[in-house]
This record gives structure tokens, sequence and C-alpha cells, in this order.
């Protein structure tokens, strides 16, 4: 029976493994951004970070805490990942070189091992009420709006191990706030911890006891806050009180209505999920990855992006409008 109720959860800390790194509310779009493209959202809503939980309960990874805001989220990062200068740019021909760009659109440094995706943020139907011409297929690149979504980041550690960091935001109509954060680190074969070690790790930082999905195996674990920490998957299960806390964080190339259905109602306020995969030994770990979100601030900021982008859309077209000619 217990084994039943932590499949799905199981499948769904696993699915994280083959997950996109980013979609859906994070599709991906080139073109440079301005900052007016974000000053375009109107403000709806943010909810404060560490909103709902106890003083005792963390909610974030190397101080980098879920809420914050992006410039926030980025200078936290930068004290656990240094920037990395751009090397120069040289010429064989002329043999001189000359230094990069060194800060973006939004006069933030540019560094090797960062990377700043954008975003069109849309909506399902642009024009519900009034219509639209019957000759016009409208797509996301007419009825959407553009924002940074995510701040991606690696560094190679002295003892040969690798981080990596993926930082997912809201729009700035919901407060431009980091709502998922994914930890991977891997190790080299030859300098590898245990599981009971990391585990105890998570305990350490959390308080708190995780939830071993696949016992005796201790591959994925879990730990769920829903005023106060759960103690098993029982009431996360499909039509269960906090079934909407055992589904992945909907990043997926679907329209925001749909995002939001997913985990409308949801009560928990932090996920944490643990996969370590097996290194060199049957006792050790070669990877590690670790995601903490927390689902009623998500499904509030769907709410808010929602709004925001119905407001600025109608905002944008109205200064499109001029009168038609008189014939």
């Amino acid at each position: 029976m217990i084994a039943r109720r932590n499949s799905a959860l199981a499948c769904v800390v696993a699915c994280l493994l083959a997950s996109p790194a980013s979609a859906g509310l994070w599709d991906a779009w080139n073109p440079p951004l301005k900052p007016a493209s974000e000053e375009a959202f109107k403000p709806i809503a943010a909810i404060p970070p560490h909103d709902g939980l106890p003083e005792s309960v963390p909610a974030d990874l190397f101080g980098i805490m879920i809420g914050l805001k992006f410039d926030e989220a980025r200078e936290a990062l930068l004290k656990h990942v240094p920037g990395k200068a751009l090397a120069k740019i040289c010429n064989p021909v002329t043999h001189t070189c000359e230094a990069p760009i060194g800060v973006d659109e939004f006069n933030q440094p540019i560094y090797s091992n960062y990377e700043t995706t954008q975003t069109k943020l849309y909506i399902q139907d642009p024009c519900p009420k009034t219509g639209c011409p019957t000759n016009l297929r409208l797509t996301s690149s007419i009825a959407g709006m553009n924002y940074r979504s995510a701040i991606r980041a690696s560094q190679s550690l002295p003892d040969g191990s690798s981080e990596n960091f993926r930082l997912l935001f809201s729009s700035p109509g919901s407060g431009h706030q980091l709502v998922d954060l994914l930890y991977t680190i891997n190790y080299p074969a030859d300098h590898q911890p245990r599981f009971e070690d990391w585990l105890s790790q998570i305990r350490e930082k959390f308080q708190a006891e995780p939830i071993i999905l696949n016992p005796p195996q201790l591959s994925q674990a879990a730990l769920v806050y829903a005023n106060g920490w759960l103690t098993d998957t029982s009431s996360m299960v499909n039509g269960g009180r906090n079934s909407a806390c055992g589904v992945p964080f909907p990043d997926s190339s679907i329209p925001l209505e749909s995002k939001l259905k997913t985990i409308e109602g949801a009560q928990c306020r932090l996920v944490v999920k643990v996969v370590l995969t097996t290194g060199a030994s049957p006792r050790h770990v070669g990877q590690a990855l670790v995601e903490i979100w927390d689902p009623y601030r998500a499904a509030a900021n769907l709410v808010s992006d929602i709004k925001s982008l119905y407001s600025s859309r109608d905002a944008v077209e109205r200064k499109l409008d001029i009168a038609a000619p008189k014939l």
C-alpha cells in the first residue's frame, strides 16, 4: 500500500531529470529584450518571501530564497557562484584583442558562466470578447509579452565536483519573483558522498525527516510543508487534500490558464524534491538533484500573471489605436 501511494510522487520526482530546462511560461524568445518590455507589465500583486512559513522553516538553498525578486535572487546566486569575466575577443590577423561588451540591456554584468533566458508570456485567447479578424491567425507572437524568466549558472569546485543552478521567475505582474529553484551537483568518480550523508544534510537543513519514496532505496525523497511537515504522501494522491503538492512545477508549453489548473487550490507552502543517482558504488552518490518551490505561491503568481497580461495587452493595444481614415 505504501509503495503504491509513493509511486505517483516518485514518478514526479524522477521526471525532473527528464524535464526540459525551460518551457511553457518559460517559452524561449531570442531577440534582445529592453527594460521597457518588462515595464509594460501592470503590477497586480506579489507575495513576500517566506510568507506562510514559520521562521524555523527555511525556504532557500545557499541563501537563494523562494520569493526573491529577479535582481535579489541574482545577487544571492552570485554570492555562491561568482561570475566569470568574458574572455577578450582577439583577431588572429591583426593580433589585436578587444574587451567584449560587459553589461546587458539592464546594465547587469555579463558573465561567461551565467545565462539569462527571456520568455514570451501568453494567454490562450487574446480577444475573446470583441473577436478577431477571420483571416488573422493569432499566435503567441501577437498575444504575448516578454520578460526575463530564468537564470542558469554553473561552476567547478576545487574537489572536482560541478554545480549547476536553474532559477525560474514569475512575470513582473506578480513581482518578478523566484518561484522554482533547481540545484544539481555532479561528483567525480573518486570523490563522492554516501546516500545517508546526503539525506542527513537535507534533514539538518530543513529540520524535518525526508519522506523516502521507494524504501528501502534512498534514491528519491521529498519534504512537503502544509501547516506542518507531512510524514507520508497519502494526502498527495489524486483526490487527496494535498494532491496539488504532488505535481511537478508547471513549466510545460501550455497557456497560463492550463498551468493554473494543475496547482490551483494547493495548500502546501514548500516542496523539496531530492533525486540521488548511484555513483562509483551502491552506497555512493554520483549526482544529486534538489528542487524547491512553493505551490501556493506559484498558483497565486499565475493568477496575477494572467490578470497583468490581459490588462497590459489592453493598454498596449490602446496605444496603437488611431481613427480610421474618412473616405
